[in-house]
């Protein structure tokens, strides 16, 4: 399994190496679900905004999903890809370690997120979805992650969803 992971995570790098155009269309999907995005946009948006607890909800999801994502880095420990050259070292531990990704946990929980607040557009939930699926593929593509990181990440962001959907508007409620 290990060895699969590999294979399919260095032909996707591979492929962003040999298209320059395909890794920049990469990093920007990539960045699109970066927390230090969404949670200033979040926080801003819960006090500034009309639509308090649509933003609040969003933002415990993303927060609980962060605090599952690191935990699990933390016991499990795997290593980034060795595929980036001059990668930056961050300052929070986790950040060296890749399973699982939590820009795809993120990118899932809150495609999940939208849909089920904007069911009626027609087109929203293919987009949303097919957002979540760039956003996974970016981070093998980009060298950040292995495909597994990506399918674990995957899975916790459709987990946390799942699993917070049915309390989170009355917790939100109690909040706002």
């Amino acid at each position: 399994m290990n060895e699969l992971d590999r294979n399919i995570s260095s032909c996707l790098y591979s492929l962003g190496q040999r298209h320059s155009f395909l890794g920049l269309v990469a990093q920007a999907i990539g960045m699109s679900s970066d927390g230090k995005l969404w949670f200033p946009g979040l926080m801003l948006s819960a006090l500034f905004s009309r639509s308090r607890a649509f933003s609040i909800e969003a933002l415990i999801g993303i927060s609980i999903c962060a605090a599952c994502e690191l935990s699990i880095k933390q016991l499990v420990k795997r290593e980034r890809p060795r595929l980036k050259i001059n990668a930056k070292k961050r300052f929070i531990d986790a950040e060296s370690y890749s399973f699982p990704s939590g820009h795809t946990a993120r990118a899932w929980y809150l495609s999940l997120f939208l849909i089920s607040h904007f069911a009626a557009q027609s087109s929203g939930p293919l987009f949303f979805i097919l957002w979540a699926c760039g956003v996974a593929l970016s981070r093998v593509v980009c060298g950040r992650h292995w495909f597994g990181d990506v399918a674990g990440g995957s899975a916790l962001g459709i987990l946390v969803y799942f699993a917070l959907s049915p309390m989170a508007s009355r917790l939100t409620r109690r909040i706002v």
